[in-house]
């Protein structure tokens, strides 16, 4: 729930931001592009601290939403550069045809880009939720008790200071998996080459 959570969270933001990146040009754009490689090369380490502080007085810590929250925007810069990527391989010949034929740009933009942009999305969420299902750290400072723990932070747990319950924690280890695998099975038929292939003539 807290990746899925987290996935929702950075795709939502990333679908905007990265195709401003793609189709605007500006000062202000350019430095929140410049920004994003400074928050991606900041370690999430060095704001444990401050967010612990921050997160404890409204009432946060030992919530999936502190973690979902801090995982969002650890993924943001990532999956941001990734959707623009994407949508720079989208012919703008189609956003004109589509306004010629009487649509604004928020219609161009959810009848035209992002239908066609569902490869890419999908490419997109299977990295976000990896990126957030399998880290370890942040939610072992956030989350304390069992029911909020993640999968990562409960599998930890078979590992004793002089024993290791290894049956356990190989029956753990491949249930974890399951998820990542039956999203990967959903969204595969997706992930496709071609999907605007001979949607400009020419």
């Amino acid at each position: 729930m807290t990746a899925l959570g987290a996935t929702v969270f950075s795709l939502f933001c990333a679908v905007f931001a990265g195709y401003a990146l793609s189709r605007f040009k500006n000062r202000l754009l350019d430095v929140y592009s410049t920004g994003l490689f400074a928050v991606q090369m900041f370690p999430i380490i060095l704001a444990l601290i401050p967010l612990f502080l921050l997160f404890r007085p409204l009432g946060l810590i030992d919530t999936p939403l502190s973690v979902i929250i801090v995982y969002g925007v650890i993924n943001l810069p990532f999956v941001t550069w990734m959707a623009r990527s994407y949508f720079d391989t989208i012919p703008r010949e189609l956003e004109e045809a589509a306004l010629i034929d009487g649509c604004g740009h928020f219609g161009a933009f959810f009848r035209v880009v992002l239908p066609l942009s569902g490869p890419g999305l999908a490419a997109v969420s299977i990295f976000a939720f990896l990126l957030a299902y399998n880290e370890f750290f942040v939610a072992n400072v956030f989350l304390r008790t069992k029911a909020a723990m993640t999968l990562p932070v409960g599998i930890q747990m078979f590992l004793q200071q002089f024993s290791t319950d290894w049956g356990s924690l190989t029956a753990a280890a491949s249930v974890t998996m399951l998820p990542t695998l039956i999203l990967f099975l959903f969204v595969q038929k997706f992930i496709t080459h071609g999907a605007i292939a001979g949607g400009v003539k020419g």
